[in-house]
């Protein structure tokens, strides 16, 4: 039997072995077993049948023999003979395939590609009733035709054109619909299109503004904005469509829908870009018109933005290479209406429609330099006139903040434009400077300090006439400099602060642009303002010092400022001077220093002299009286501790293994007064501050240096661990005790034992043993100990499960199981001194493998715990939960949120802090989770808020083709390895993973099934990798990976994206982003779009005057837009969007009303709004005409239904509104109306009212119809 007899036996019941036997036959072709001829010749009796269905299988056989040949196997008379055959056999079905194929080799010539379109065009009307996956098909080949035979259907002309679109017309699923958009735009952008621009526009427009709404599990990834954009590249594509494209789009602005209008204005901005200048030009006024009332009357802000961004495009493009500011030009003609506008708002500044003048200016100037001309000179002068005439402050402020836009937007161009063209008189702001350089001075400086908003608008303005690119002489930004300073310095400034804060940050920009006048006038005015001796009551030196250290951004000002600040601090610490000057001094020292790169700092050895080693000895000798005592107070201690911290992390090693040396001993010598802390029962409370000191320096030498201080001087860890534990434990002042801690937490954590140090552990279990201390009662004063030591040691991972069992047993205590409770919060809570920039070992994954081990034990001991404990389960959850990433604690969130609502119940106010912003947490990331606990969530926080005392994966088709898989990776060197073998085009995706982690397990499943989806080839277009995060840890925290499971996606050792947790959807999503979906290298399933180059006389299309193009309308197509959302493909396609119904029947039903409608009443309005309350002028106009004339009318508010808005336009075959009825028969628009009045004055003779009733009343049987109808 031969092949092609069983593929016809097997193909319906086994499409796997069917083609098998395909490919069996392409492979004796290939190794000439068989001929062409013979592999024809046998299809002979079966692509005659009778049957369709046995002929259609018999082309598929051939399609899928050619599909498996290797490129190079036929000739060019062998394609061009296959290429007839299956031309032929088209209707047939099954022949697509083959000629997708066959356009791919390069044998396929330009008369082939010119057949092929013309046999597709030839059957389009049978081919565009078969299924949707049959279309597709098609669609993908027109698709390939036009990205490798451009040329060929081009010299086709206006037959491809027409031919095409015939072929696309009708066609509603989104799939097809992103190949369309994409096809047709190369027709729109690169053919000539002149005789057909109408039948093109129309084919895309009909589907404005489209609607669609991807189902959840939509294999293709089509979101609305994908096809939104495509369709608006296609209305936006050539100049020809502006008569058609513009006025429908003015009319899609009257809709009620905030989505249809953004959308409406987005495409106008892509039209305005790129249609030629003539094109926008024709259009210009018309668009301001219409898009005026979206800005002046701001009913949604993002619209009022969007249509600002439509005026600055239209006038961007009509600057466009613009080099003088012509009076007579296109930009000219466009901006003066809108400057007339402007100016005519602003007689009345406290009107609302004034407030966005400055904003539309602000648009239009941003565009170019001679825009900016245009606006300023058309509105700089009457400006500065209603400004000098204006009687109340709020008024010149509306004047003084539009000026400032306009500033903006010359500040925006000097970023971004060339030097001025001619004929602009340079800067376009130069004929006013002194004008306006007077009137911000005088507003910010002559004005009542009361009125702050009205100062801060003037001091904005200022800076930014002091921003603008050569526009002040330094002399002036001097005098701007100086009143800054005043208002900073001045002891009283207004009573207000936010004018000062305000001149503080004009000092920052100052400082930044003319850093010469900073140090010439601000910084000696500041010095001088810092004594030596401050009053108690006397703070204004804060307020000085923080200018100084906010305008010392450049590194000349810095260095100084910090030279002289160490020789204020000299004297102050000679004189004993107070408390809060030393520390800000010192705070400001630092602030500056952090700014820097002290690294690279030729002052750093300075630094090191003068601070680190002097200022350490002085507060050591201040201990014991013989330094500055004010050196000794425990915050002064952890400003310097800090300042020298930073100091010495950037000293190199050999200077900071040095450093270590003197950790407890503060550079003295063995003579001096003052004698190390430990080992000692003798020392003050004064000597044991000081071990806030020598808690910054161990943590800032890093875990390089070594710290040699024990009782007997040797290097003993343990030894110093132990003396440590001892002083934690007697010590009775808090604050230093909490830095004890530090300094244990840092010797186990930095320790370079892999479990930490040998003795940690045991201490951890037993902390008086260790302190040889004996009192049973100390016990509970051991607990900070505990939990200070199993933080270093879970932060890095060493003995977790030994280290959490241990503290979790403690709970169940009744003597000390509250404490213990609390010292969870200590766990993973981020510490300044335990962190990384100090050398302390942090895993990524720490919190989450201490928050993976702690909630299930919780939950569990909490339900078998005695009531009299519980509350200490429901405490050391919330510690924990207080410092966990969001990601994280959703993974467990059903456990959560029952221990969660219990914890509301608890008396301590902490503790319900932290439960309610987990709670929030929770209900953000899974609201679903929160709706069966509604009513005890709400009970629990109306019970908490009313009495204070207690509130202070997806399914994918098996595959019988060998696929990719995911790689495990064992090692650093073989990741290393692994990277380099990969293509720079290879897509990595990179996933981190844990055995404790639970979705990890669901991670590797998705990874898998995700990995089958692609086939491999050659280069890999992807590979999958495997690594645990906690095996491999320095892979995983070069790429920040916190929690598990973690995906990296990359390429050419890029990141692209990061995805963190289990969600299949997601995962899937960012791989198919970036790699594309499984089996197909295009975006989402489908083929990428086409490239496209604009013809080259685009911009030479002509066009008649505005006024003689009647705006125009698509009919029924061009009324509703298109919404795909209820799309459903055939039933053999993959879905895509729920079912919809016909609308065949409710086309009629419209219809049928409005039939209803137009006879409401003898006079029937349609208009936008009502006629007490219009929405456009020309529905205000007419209602005016109609009451004058006493007319009895009824109304219709086409706003109000969108049915009726877009059917009337069919229906009456008229494209605008308003639109009159008389007697049922149509009247017209308002034009029609004056004409028809101007003719015959008794025009509506029949229709006046009865001298009882005024005009306006609908007719009975419109007030039937409440939805439509009104009066």
């Amino acid at each position: 039997m031969s092949n092609i007899e069983q593929y016809l036996l097997k193909v319906d019941d086994d499409k796997s072995g069917a083609e098998h036997l395909a490919n069996d036959t392409a492979k004796n072709l290939e190794t000439k077993k068989t001929s062409l001829i013979e592999v024809v010749q046998s299809l002979g009796e079966y692509i005659n049948d009778e049957s369709s269905s046995i002929r259609s299988k018999a082309v598929t056989y051939l399609s899928q023999v050619i599909a498996a040949l290797p490129n190079a196997t036929l000739s060019r008379q062998q394609v061009q003979v296959l290429c007839q055959f299956l031309c032929d056999r088209i209707e047939d079905g099954g022949a697509v395939a083959g000629l997708k194929k066959l356009q791919s080799l390069g044998r396929f010539d330009k008369e082939m590609a010119v057949m092929t379109l013309r046999a597709l065009l030839e059957h389009f009307q049978d081919l565009m009733i078969r299924p949707h996956s049959q279309r597709l098909q098609i669609l993908d080949l027109l698709h390939e035709l036009m990205h490798n035979h451009r040329a060929a259907l081009q010299s086709l002309g206006d037959e491809a054109i027409v031919g095409i679109t015939d072929l696309v017309s009708g066609e509603k699923d989104p799939r097809s619909l992103m190949i369309i958009f994409s096809l047709l735009n190369v027709i729109m952008v690169e053919w000539d299109i002149t005789t057909q621009a109408e039948t093109l526009f129309d084919s895309v427009f009909c589907y404005f503004p489209i609607t669609f709404r991807p189902p959840p599990d939509d294999p293709y990834r089509i979101t609305a904005q994908d096809l939104k954009s495509r369709l608006r590249h296609c209305i936006s594509a050539s100049s020809h469509f502006a008569p058609y494209a513009f006025p429908q789009l003015i009319e899609k602005l009257d809709s009620t829908s905030p989505n249809v209008k953004k959308d409406v204005l987005q495409t106008l901005t892509a039209c305005a870009s790129s249609y030629s200048i003539a094109a926008v030009s024709n259009y210009s006024i018309t668009l301001w018109d219409s898009l005026k009332y979206e800005i002046l009357n701001v009913q949604e802000e993002d619209l009022a933005e969007e249509a600002l961004v439509v005026l600055q495009a239209i006038a961007t493009r009509l600057g466009k290479d613009l080099e003088s500011p012509s009076n007579s030009s296109h930009l000219a003609r466009y901006i003066k209406p809108i400057t007339d506008e402007c100016n005519k708002q602003l007689q009345e500044p406290q009107h609302k429609q004034a407030k966005p003048t400055g904003s539309i200016l602000s648009s239009l100037a941003t565009s170019s330099l001679v825009a900016l001309y245009l606006v300023v000179k058309a509105t700089i002068p009457p400006l500065l006139t209603l400004y000098q005439a204006a009687d109340s402050i709020a008024s010149r402020k509306a004047f003084l903040e539009v000026l400032v836009q306009i500033f903006n937007a010359a500040i925006a161009l000097d970023r971004t434009l060339e030097p001025n063209p001619p004929g602009s008189d340079g800067q376009p702001l130069e004929p006013f400077k002194d004008r306006l350089f007077e009137t911000f001075s005088q507003a910010l400086m002559s004005t009542a300090s009361e009125e702050v908003s009205f100062r801060t608008v003037a001091l904005n303005g200022l800076l930014r006439l002091c921003q603008i690119q050569k526009f002040l002489q330094n002399s002036e930004i001097g005098l701007v400099i100086q009143y800054l300073d005043e208002i900073v310095l001045t002891t009283d400034s207004g009573g207000r602060e936010d004018v000062r804060n305000g001149a503080i940050d004009g000092l920052v920009i100052m400082s930044k642009l003319k850093p010469n006048l900073i140090m010439d006038i601000t910084f000696p005015a500041f010095m001088a303002k810092l004594p030596d001796r401050i009053d108690e009551n006397f703070d204004a030196y804060v307020i000085t010092l923080e200018g100084l250290a906010r305008v010392s951004v450049e590194k000349s000002i810095s260095d100084t400022l910090i030279r002289r600040l160490l020789n204020k601090l000299d004297i102050v610490l000679q004189i004993e001077g107070q408390t809060a000057y030393i520390q800000a001094l010192l705070s400001t020292i630092d602030y500056v220093l952090s700014a820097r790169d002290l690294s690279q700092d030729p002052n750093l050895s300075t630094y090191h002299e003068r601070i680190v080693v002097a200022l350490a000895n002085k507060a050591a000798l201040a201990s014991v009286s013989s330094g500055p005592s004010i050196l000794n107070e425990p915050l002064t201690l952890e400003i310097l501790g800090r300042l020298i911290g930073k100091i010495i992390r950037s000293l190199d090693e050999h200077r900071r293994k040095s450093v270590a040396l003197n950790t407890y001993t503060f550079f003295l010598d063995d003579e001096a007064s003052f004698k190390p802390v430990l080992y000692t029962d003798a020392a003050s409370e004064k000597q044991r501050l000081t071990m806030i000191l020598s808690t910054w320096i161990l943590a800032s030498v890093g875990s390089a240096a070594t710290v040699l201080y024990t009782a007997d001087d040797e290097p003993e860890l343990d030894s110093l661990l132990n003396e440590l534990t001892r002083l934690a434990l007697s010590e009775t002042v808090h604050t230093i005790r909490h830095y004890i801690l530090k300094q244990i937490a840092l010797l186990v954590n930095r320790s370079s034992a892999p479990q930490g140090p040998a003795d940690a552990f045991r201490v951890m279990q037993n902390p008086l043993n260790a302190a040889q201390i004996n009192e049973p009662s100390g016990l509970l004063d051991a607990t900070p100990v505990v939990f200070w030591i199993a933080k270093a040691l879970l932060l890095r991972l060493a003995r977790t499960e030994e280290v959490l069992d241990h503290v979790l047993n403690l709970l169940s205590n009744q003597k000390y199981g509250h404490a213990s409770a609390r010292g969870f919060a200590v766990l993973l809570a981020p510490d300044e001194i335990l962190s990384k920039v100090n050398g302390a070992t942090i895993r990524l994954l720490a919190r989450q493998k201490v928050f993976n081990i702690c909630v299930p034990r919780l939950a569990r001991d909490f339900r078998a715990a005695d009531a009299t404990v519980k509350p200490n389960y429901l405490i050391a959850l919330s510690g924990i939960l207080r410092d966990l990433p969001k990601d994280v604690m959703m993974l467990e969130v059903d456990t959560l949120l029952p221990l969660l609502l219990q914890s509301l119940d608890l008396p301590d106010q902490e503790v319900k802090a932290a439960t309610i912003e987990s709670l929030i947490t929770i209900s953000q990331q899974s609201p679903t989770v929160v709706e069966g606990h509604t009513q005890s969530l709400a009970d629990r926080l109306l019970d908490c808020a009313g009495d204070p005392k207690k509130n202070m994966p997806s399914q994918y088709p098996p595959t019988t083709v060998t696929m990719s898989e995911v790689t495990a990776i064992a090692s650093p060197s073989e990741f290393s390895s692994h990277l380099s073998s990969l293509d720079p085009t290879t897509t990595v995706i990179i996933s981190f993973h844990t055995p404790w982690a639970a979705p990890c397990a669901q991670m590797s499943l998705i990874l898998k099934t995700l990995a089958s989806s692609y086939p491999p080839q050659t280069p890999p277009r992807v590979s999958f990798l495997s690594l645990d995060a906690e095996v491999l840890p320095d892979i995983s925290e070069s790429y920040d990976v916190t929690a598990v499971p973690f995906l990296v996606i990359q390429r050419n050792e890029q990141v692209l994206e990061k995805v963190s947790g289990s969600d299949a959807g997601k995962v899937r999503e960012a791989v198919e982003r970036h790699a594309g979906k499984g089996g197909n290298t295009g975006k989402m399933g489908l083929p990428p779009a086409l490239s496209t180059t604009r013809r080259a006389d685009e911009d030479d299309v002509k066009f008649k005057d505005e006024g003689d193009e009647k705006a125009r309308t698509n009919g029924e197509k061009e009324a509703g837009g298109s919404n795909l959302s209820k799309y459903a493909p055939g039933a053999n396609d993959a879905a895509t969007a729920p079912e919809m119904s016909s609308t065949e029947g409710q086309k009629e039903e419209v219809e049928g009303r409005l039939r209803e409608l137009v006879k409401a009443a003898p006079v029937m309005l349609f208009m936008k709004g009502t006629p007490s309350a219009p929405q456009c002028g020309f529905s205000r106009t007419i209602v005016g005409i109609l009451r004058e004339k006493g007319v009895r009318y009824g109304f219709f508010n086409i706003l109000a239904d969108e049915d009726v808005r877009s059917g009337m336009k069919t229906f009456s075959d008229w494209p605008t509104f308003p639109q009159l009825y008389a007697g049922g028969d149509f009247v017209g628009g308002l034009d029609i109306v004056k004409e028809e009045l101007e003719n015959n004055p008794d025009f509506f003779a029949d229709y006046v009212a009865a001298p009882q009733g005024k005009g306006g009343m609908a007719a009975p049987e419109a007030q039937k119809e409440p939805a439509t109808a009104s009066t």
